[in-house]
C-alpha cells in the first residue's frame, strides 16, 4: 500500500529523515566499543610478545655469557668448561657415579669439597662433572648436587636475584596478557552475538508479512484521520493511538519492560536513529495520560508530536 503524506510539521528537526553524517556519529558508541575491545586484544597480544621476547632474552646466550664473565656464579649449569676449578657438595648428600648416569658407586656429605677433573657430559639430560674430591670415592656427580667454591660477591647476588624475579614477574605478567587475550576474544564474540540479535531483531518488523504491513498502514491511516480532525478529543486519540502502535513495534523488535518507557531506556541510540523523537512524543502521551483533558493540546502540537512517532516508524519501515 502507498505510504500516507503525514499531517504537517511544526518541528523541521522531527520529520527530517537523518543524514548520512548523522547516521555515522550515531554509529559512533557501538564502533568505538568494538574499538575498545579489539585495542584491548591487540594490546594484550602485544605484551606477550614483548614479555615473551625479554624472558628469552635473559634467558639467551649473550646475556648469560654476560653474566658469567662479569659476577663468575657459582652455578655450574653456567658453564660449559670449569676443569680445575673448586667445587663443594650443596645438598645433604652427593651422588657419585662410575659414569654420567652410570652406577652410584659411592657418596659426599654435604661440604665436602674437590676439583673438577673433565665434565660436563650430559646423560638422560642431565650435566655431569667429573670430580676428584678430597677424601672418599671420585667419580662423576650431578651439576646440581655441586657448586663452585668461590663464594658470590653482594653484586652478583643482586644481579642474581634481579634475573630470577624478573623470570617470575615475565611469567606472571605472560598469564595476565594471556587472561586478557581470552577476556577480549570473549567479548569480541559476545559483542557480535548481541549486534546480530539486534540487527536481526531490527529487521523483523522490515521484513512482516505483508498483510501485517497492511494493517499497520490502516491503523495508522485512523491516526492521520484523528489529527486531521477539528476536535480536540481525536488528537489525544491519535497520540494515544500511535503510542500502542510504537510500544507494540518495540515488541516485535525483542526490547523487554512493563512499559514503553522502561523498553526505550533499553535501547542503545546506536542500535535506535530515531530514540529522541520516541521518547518525546511519548512523554506528551503521558502527560495526555495523566490530564486528560485538563492538558492543553493544540492541533498544530498534535501535528508535531505525530510526526514523531511517523519519524520512528518510518526509520523501521513500520508504515
Amino acid at each position: 500500500m502507498a505510504e500516507k503524506k503525514g499531517p504537517p510539521k511544526k518541528n523541521e528537526r522531527a520529520s527530517r529523515p537523518p543524514s548520512s553524517d548523522q547516521r555515522t556519529s550515531r554509529a559512533t558508541p557501538r564502533q568505538s566499543g568494538e574499538d575498545k575491545v579489539t585495542e584491548i586484544l591487540f594490546l594484550a597480544l602485544v605484551g606477550v610478545a614483548i614479555v615473551t621476547s625479554l624472558a628469552n632474552f635473559t634467558r639467551g646466550p649473550v646475556v648469560r655469557g654476560l653474566y658469567v664473565s662479569l659476577f663468575h656464579p657459582t652455578a655450574l649449569s653456567y658453564y660449559d668448561s670449569a676443569t680445575g676449578a673448586k667445587v663443594y657438595v650443596s645438598i645433604a648428600e652427593g651422588n657419585v657415579r662410575d659414569a654420567p648416569g652410570g652406577i652410584r658407586i659411592g657418596s659426599q656429605e654435604a661440604g665436602a669439597r674437590g676439583t673438577i677433573m673433565s665434565g660436563p657430559q650430559t646423560a638422560d639430560d642431565l650435566r655431569f662433572w667429573e670430580v676428584d674430591f678430597a677424601s672418599g670415592p671420585d667419580g662423576w656427580v650431578n651439576e646440581i648436587e655441586i657448586q663452585l667454591l668461590k663464594p658470590p660477591t653482594f653484586v652478583s647476588r643482586v644481579v642474581s636475584g634481579t634475573i630470577t624475579l624478573f623470570t617470575f614477574a615475565s611469567t606472571l605478567l605472560s598469564l595476565l596478557f594471556l587472561t586478557g587475550i581470552i577476556y577480549a576474544l570473549v567479548r569480541i564474540s559476545q559483542v557480535i552475538a548481541v549486534q546480530h540479535t539486534r540487527e536481526k531483531s531490527k529487521e523483523n518488523p522490515v521484513h512482516a508479512a505483508g498483510a501485517t504491513q497492511d494493517h499497520e498502514n490502516r491503523r495508522w491511516e485512523k491516526v492521520i484521520a484523528h489529527v486531521q480532525s477539528e476536535a480536540p478529543a481525536d488528537w489525544r486519540l491519535a497520540i494515544l493511538e500511535a503510542d500502542i502502535i510504537l510500544a507494540e513495534l518495540l515488541d516485535r523488535m525483542g526490547y523487554i519492560g512493563e512499559n514503553v518507557g522502561e523498553k526505550l531506556k533499553r535501547i542503545e541510540k546506536s542500535d535506535f536513529e530515531t530514540i529522541d523523537d520516541a521518547w518525546e512524543a511519548h512523554k506528551v502521551r503521558n502527560q495526555i495520560a495523566h490530564q486528560g483533558s485538563d492538558y492543553v493540546l493544540s492541533k498544530r502540537e498534535a501535528q508535531r508530536v505525530i510526526s514523531l512517532y511517523a519519524n520512528v516508524f518510518r526509520e523501521f519501515r513500520y508504515i
